[in-house]
């Protein structure tokens, strides 16, 4: 009876590490899926940022247009009411 307890006991163990064994054997794959998401991601947000000061840039430019033009547009219908 307890040369089976023994056997038994065994068989689990065996089970057990060669599931650990499928397990370790995935985590290098896994590590360098994460270094790669990593890296697409650091590369997202430099893109991001580098989008996101172009756009403030433009914003600044657009203000100044803008400006001009309303007051091209004041100037003209000032100058129309009073000639």
């Amino acid at each position: 009876m307890e040369l089976q307890a023994l056997e038994m006991r065994l068989e689990n163990l065996e089970q057990k590490m060669s599931e650990v064994h499928k397990l370790t054997s995935i985590l290098p794959r896994l590590e360098e899926r994460m270094i790669a998401q990593k890296d697409d991601l650091q590369d997202h947000e430099f893109r991001l940022r580098s989008l996101e000061q172009s756009q403030q840039k433009g914003n600044v430019y657009i203000g100044w247009i803008e400006r001009f033009a309303w007051a091209v547009v004041v100037a003209l219908a000032g100058s129309s009411i009073f000639f």
